[in-house]
This record gives C-alpha cells, sequence and structure tokens, in this order.
C-alpha cells in the first residue's frame, strides 16, 4: 500500500477505536494498523499516520439500534 488516501479512525459501540488506511486504488482493501480501547491514544495514531501520509482523517461513530422501553409502543398502543 503505496498511497493513501484517508486515515480512518472508527469508534464501535463495543468500545473499541480501530484506525484504517484507505488506499486510493480502489482494488486494495483498507488496512487497520490499530486497534485500542482509548480514544485519545487512537487520535493521536490516526494524526501520525495522517501526517506521514499526506492525507486527511475521515472520524466515523459506528452506532447500533438499541430498543428504547419509551419509545417503544405497548401491546394495546400498537393497535
Amino acid at each position: 500500500m503505496k498511497l493513501v488516501e484517508t486515515v480512518r479512525l472508527r469508534s464501535r459501540s463495543d468500545g473499541f477505536f480501530y484506525v484504517s488506511l484507505m488506499p486510493v486504488d480502489g482494488q486494495e482493501k483498507p488496512k487497520t494498523v490499530f486497534k485500542s480501547n482509548n480514544e485519545s491514544a487512537a487520535r493521536n495514531v490516526a494524526r501520525q499516520f495522517a501526517k506521514q501520509y499526506k492525507c486527511m482523517i475521515a472520524f466515523e461513530e459506528l452506532v447500533t439500534e438499541t430498543n428504547d422501553e419509551e419509545n417503544d409502543p405497548g401491546p394495546q398502543e400498537a393497535l
């Protein structure tokens, strides 16, 4: 992977942060280079890779839907 278009920092609901290198060539797969449960460490690593490859950082937060008991209608309200 010689050319990197974007450094991607993803946060997942399991509490881990992933730093991935997104290649310019669409045929190559993104390469995850760092995994941590510390957000500031992951941001610093992403920043260093962005400086090294002279590219942008993309921040992504993966949100999973949860069942809210407050917003979920009861059986009588659903009718």
